[in-house]
């Protein structure tokens, strides 16, 4: 891959989107769940909120804590109602997607949200809670806080595994011990990706946005490679550290309407699993974290320290990363170390309320 396809591919992780949505019903919401709607990659849960994930850079698991790197174009992303005869049994005909990843490959999840009505998101990682480590489950808990809020929250690039820092979202095959899950619980279910949305009680935020020429800015973070895969189905396990706060929920657990969400279920297949569904050829592998920076390209940091970081516990902190299994059960080689000079650290600003 050539620099300037690089530049093209981070030219598109950028910019600014003006959210102007139709206005909500001011009365309370039914219990009935809203549409969730796929369009152009982007899943989108209401009006005001859609998120979309993001190719990237796999991150050393060296020990080190890195930068945020940068998007390299979104996923695509494919309704598993749409395949149904092609596609394993089990999988949710209704609220199920997937997309194709590499092994090794890394993802972050981007979300589009509405700096003037925000929403309430739990992310899992097969059965396990991205956040604490504990099961999955569709109730929001502030002890520990099981759920992050977009805005402030723009992204999310791993499980929280300690003091404002994550470990990176790293496809691995099932079955192989490697998956969050595996670890955690000690068995693997579907090793899908699990995203449900919350909406705010009414009466909390306006149901129409108040103009004031502000915007809701759009970012990216996380890496990934390719090797060979031993499964055709993926899990996520833990990669290597990098420097991102969870936020906490500065408007409270009570603000939520837990019976007003919508869920999705995404299941990750590798690249043969992918063309035999679907008929088409993968997306090419990214490039490498070595690679990248040696061509002089940005890595990233956010000007955040005005926000709290939710605690990180001990079950997720206890996962061990790709690197330091392939150590334990003698297999692959170490992860080369990348130097990012700050000179190639750019940071950006952070939206406040």
């Amino acid at each position: 891959m050539t620099p300037s396809n690089f530049a093209l591919l981070i030219s598109l992780s950028f910019g600014a989107l003006m959210v102007f949505p139709e206005s909500a019903s001011q009365n309370r919401p039914s219990t009935d769940k809203p549409e969730v709607r796929l369009k152009e990659g982007n899943v989108h849960f209401n009006d005001r909120f859609s998120l979309n994930l993001q190719r990237t850079l796999r991150i050393p698991d060296d020990g080190r804590q890195y930068p945020l790197p940068p998007g390299l174009g979104s996923f695509p992303v494919y309704r598993v109602r749409d395949y149904a005869d092609r596609v394993p049994g089990h999988w949710d005909r209704e609220n199920g997607y997937f997309i194709p990843m590499y092994q090794r490959e890394a993802m972050w999840i981007n979300f589009n949200a509405a700096w003037w009505k925000p929403n309430a998101v739990k992310v899992g990682v097969g059965l396990v809670n991205a956040l604490t480590g504990k099961e999955w489950n569709l109730e929001l808990d502030d002890d520990p806080q099981n759920y992050l809020v977009a805005p402030d929250q723009p992204w999310l690039d791993g499980i929280k595994s300690g003091e404002g820092v994550i470990r990176q979202f790293v496809a691995v095959p099932l079955g192989t011990g490697y998956t969050v899950e595996a670890q955690v619980t000690g068995k693997e279910s579907d090793g899908a990706l699990r995203i449900a949305v919350f909406e705010p009680l009414p009466g909390r935020f306006p149901d129409s946005p108040p103009y004031d020429g502000r915007y809701v800015l759009e970012e990216t973070t996380a890496p990934a490679m390719s090797a060979s895969a031993k499964s055709k189905n993926m899990g996520l396990g833990a990669g290597g550290t990098m420097r991102q706060k969870v936020y906490a929920d500065s408007y409270g657990r009570d603000t939520w309407d837990e019976k007003q969400y919508s869920e999705i279920v995404i299941y990750i297949v590798n690249s043969e699993a992918f063309t035999e569904i679907t008929g088409e050829a993968p997306p090419p592998s990214p490039v490498d974290a070595e690679t990248y920076t040696a061509y002089g390209f940005p890595w990233f940091d956010l000007y955040d320290e005005h926000l709290a970081d939710i605690p990180a516990g001990d079950i997720l902190g206890n996962v061990k990363g790709t690197g330091e299994l392939d150590t334990q059960n003698g297999s692959g080689k170490p992860d080369n170390t990348v130097s990012v000079p700050d000179s190639q650290v750019v940071k950006l600003p952070q939206k406040s309320k």
